[in-house]
């Protein structure tokens, strides 16, 4: 299934250190952008080099890179800015839009912030 980019809402801000794109992030607490795990917030939609503006999608669908097994429909946190299945009491970003496995790029329905529960 091919599924297309959306943009509904990006963000550039100023990246710690170089980062890849399609990998989960988090803002730090100096106001720059650095790879994401369960308080990732957006996904890097270019490749910038530190100190250089990483464009973020918080709300859209985007791809993402992952580090574990997804099904279509999993609720998707982070670990080490890679997407993998949330479970309860996890904070996440969006959901699956395709099932994959750790090294595929999926497509992720990005929602904001949520808790997932049971």
């Amino acid at each position: 299934m091919s599924t297309r980019e959306i943009e509904i809402y990006d963000e550039s801000y100023e990246a710690s250190s170089d980062l890849e794109q399609y990998r989960l992030v988090a803002l730090q607490s100096d106001g720059k952008i650095g790879l994401g795990s369960t308080n990732a917030q957006g996904i890097t939609q270019n490749n910038p080099l530190s100190g250089k503006a990483a464009t973020v999608r918080h709300l859209g669908i985007s791809r993402l890179d992952l580090n574990g097994t997804v099904a279509i429909g999993d609720p998707i946190t982070g670990s080490a800015g890679l997407g993998v299945a949330a479970s309860a009491g996890n904070q996440a970003v969006g959901f699956a839009l395709q099932a994959g496995n750790a090294g595929d790029r999926i497509a992720v329905l990005m929602t904001g912030n949520f808790r997932v529960h049971a």
